[in-house]
Formats: structure tokens, C-alpha cells, sequence
């Protein structure tokens, strides 16, 4: 195998783990994080030699456009799923995290739009 493949090798993955990683951000709702990804990663995604990576990241970012005007709107983190167990993990309610990775401003948004959106009994 020569050195060209192996490095095209070793690409392609690091391209599909920084795709799961930006995934896994909009999953949690944690679109602050995404925007980071997406500034950090987003080129190399775009211009990646993988059709799926290229097709897979276009679809984060036509999802990402509206949530991003929702956050706009509504205050960032407000799309934050506060019940799953990594948002939980990162608002530190398990165990404190220093300095923790979702500010309570963010977890009041979430609060506030999820009151929002309930559906009226």
C-alpha cells in the first residue's frame, strides 16, 4: 500500500469522525457546538474527496440554518435537549465541570422555548 493510500486512508476517517462528532451536536441540540465545528471543520468537510462526507455535511448545514435562526430568535441553547445524558454530563448536573460547557443563560433559553413549543392541555 503505498503512502498516498494510506493517507488518503487515515482522511477519510478523520473526515467520517469529525462528520459523527458534528452529528452528535445536533442530536444533543447543541448548536453552539456545532457553529464552532462547523467554522473549524466545515472546509475540509465541503472539499472532502468522499461524496458521502460532502452529502452528509450539506445536510448538517441545511438543518443547521434553521436551528441557527431559531437560536436567533429564541436565545442560544434554546434547542438544547436538557434531558439527554450528554447534555446532562455537560451542564454538569452529575458533576461539576469547570468551567462548564453549557452556561445556565443557555439552559434558561432551552426552559424558555421548550414552554414555548409545549402544547397547550
Amino acid at each position: 500500500m503505498s503512502d498516498d493510500d494510506v493517507s488518503s486512508r487515515r482522511r477519510r476517517k478523520k473526515e467520517r469522525a469529525l462528520l459523527w462528532s458534528l452529528n452528535v451536536s445536533v442530536d444533543l441540540g447543541c448548536y453552539a457546538i456545532l457553529r464552532k465545528e462547523m467554522n473549524a471543520y466545515g472546509p475540509s468537510l465541503e472539499s472532502s474527496e468522499d461524496p458521502d462526507v460532502r452529502s452528509g455535511y450539506a445536510q448538517i448545514v441545511a438543518a443547521a440554518q434553521e436551528a441557527f435562526q431559531i437560536e436567533a430568535i429564541h436565545g442560544q441553547g434554546s434547542l438544547l435537549k436538557l434531558d439527554h445524558p450528554a447534555v446532562i454530563d455537560l451542564i454538569g448536573r452529575h458533576a461539576p465541570r469547570v468551567p462548564a460547557a453549557i452556561t445556565q443563560a443557555e439552559i434558561e433559553a432551552a426552559k424558555r422555548y421548550r414552554s414555548l413549543m409545549a402544547p397547550e392541555a
